[in-house]
């Protein structure tokens, strides 16, 4: 497997630990590991090897029959409470060398999508009082509830283990209605949660924030940081690589007429706007893409025998002949006569 593929490969793929953490509490709700493990296509040792990598379509495949044959019974809430600081890579050394939570927030909001791409954490300061808001971009998912209840009391979780102390002081929002369930667990959970809310946060007391960490080591933590910013960088270059490539596999594979920007976009499930955005990040921008393909088939009918100039142009859209030898001239510094001749 080369560099680039296995650089793809850990894009779209989710660390197996949290699989093997999930086939452990599932267990206790009556779901077979066994059925687990299957979806995901590996062994109980497999996914306790520190590297392995699981594709994101087989983790979720597994996590939503985990939450279907556990019931509404709080599997994320145990999820949560099982949770380990140390699971986590990088993000666990920032976590437990940074000089105070409030450095540990910052790299939540900037690092959290290396371990969840659809959630986003942004944190705002209310007097005496600090809110982690949580945002899960796929909002009609069946697996919200689970997730929700697996991420903000996970935090809540691993914040008391950080500080070496069981309560914080911190209050968990959850949207919606209390589930039936709740009552039964409530004391059983490291901070209060409160049903009904606006949104999913945390709240917690600006003053723990503040308060300086037992372990603090700046050295450790910057290299921490470092080796998440290159992950970070990682997965940004195979997502535009990525996105450039299916940009130009629609050029490509498209007939004599070259789809639109829009209608790329449209097939791409994205705005003109976000599509065009995406790929300036890169460096590149959708008409060198389409010229590229272009300049592709003009060289290669040009070198046909029986057709002539005006008709590799008809064929490749120009109405004007005039238009697409001006074209020709700009990607090769010739004219298609001259090409032709010279071929």
């Amino acid at each position: 497997m080369s560099k680039g593929q296995r650089s793809s490969l850990r894009s779209a793929a989710f660390p197996a630990i949290y699989l093997q953490l999930l086939c452990e509490v599932a267990e206790g709700f009556g779901v077979p590991p066994g059925d687990l493990q299957q979806l995901i296509g590996l062994s109980r040792e497999q996914l306790r090897e520190p590297d392995r990598l699981v594709p994101i379509t087989a983790a979720r495949a597994a996590t939503q029959y985990a939450f279907a044959r556990a019931g509404d019974r709080g599997l994320g809430f145990a999820y949560a409470r099982a949770l380990s600081v140390t699971l986590h890579g990088p993000i666990s050394l920032i976590a437990l060398t940074s000089s105070n939570l409030f450095e540990v927030v910052q790299a939540l909001e900037r690092y959290f999508t290396l371990r969840a791409p659809a959630i986003n954490f942004h944190s705002e300061v209310e007097g005496d009082i600090v809110t982690l808001r949580v945002d899960y971009l796929r909002r009609d998912d069946p697996l919200r509830p689970f997730l929700m209840e697996l991420v903000l009391t996970g935090l809540v979780v691993m914040t008391g283990q950080i500080l070496d102390r069981p309560q914080t002081g911190a209050e968990v929002l959850m949207e919606g209605p209390e589930p039936a369930y709740f009552a039964s667990i409530a004391a059983e959970l490291p901070a209060p949660v409160r049903y009904g809310a606006a949104e999913y946060a945390i709240r917690i007391p600006r003053e723990l924030l503040e308060a300086p960490l037992r372990l603090a080591n700046p050295s450790a933590a910057a290299l921490a940081r470092e080796a998440c910013e290159r992950e970070l960088q990682a997965r940004r270059n195979d997502r535009q690589e990525a996105l450039t490539a299916r940009v130009r596999s629609l050029l490509v594979q498209s007939d004599d007429r070259l789809p639109t920007l829009e209608e790329v976009a449209d097939t791409l499930h994205v705005s003109t706007r976000t599509l065009k955005r995406r790929l300036q990040e890169e460096g590149r921008n959708f008409r060198a893409l389409v010229d590229h393909v272009l300049r592709e088939r003009a060289t290669q009918m040009l070198q046909e025998e029986g057709l002539s100039v005006s008709e590799v142009a008809f064929r490749l859209g120009y109405n004007d002949v005039s238009n697409f030898s001006r074209a020709f001239r700009r990607w090769t510094g010739q004219s298609p006569s001259d090409f032709r001749r010279e071929r």
